[in-house]
């Protein structure tokens, strides 16, 4: 079964499906030109396996980014 068909047992079959896309009224024709619409949510499972690591190690590292800082503030 693959990532994007997974439906979990108490979600009926529509629910998960909606995406809500933030749109911009002002920015909405230069969203349509330049990306093809509205932006929407990453889907990390759906991406191949080197392009998914890469974005979990970004993730990771502002994370622990984040919490140095707050550790340096709080002991400087």
């Amino acid at each position: 079964m693959s990532g994007a068909n997974r439906i979990h047992e108490t979600q009926g079959a529509y629910e998960g499906r909606l995406e809500t896309a933030y749109n911009n009224e002002t920015l909405l024709p230069m969203q349509a030109i330049e990306s093809g619409g509205s932006p929407k949510r990453v889907d990390f499972s759906a991406m191949p396996a080197p392009i998914r690591y890469f974005g979990y190690f970004f993730m990771t590292a502002g994370a622990v980014f984040a919490l140095a800082v707050v550790f340096v503030s709080l002991f400087r």
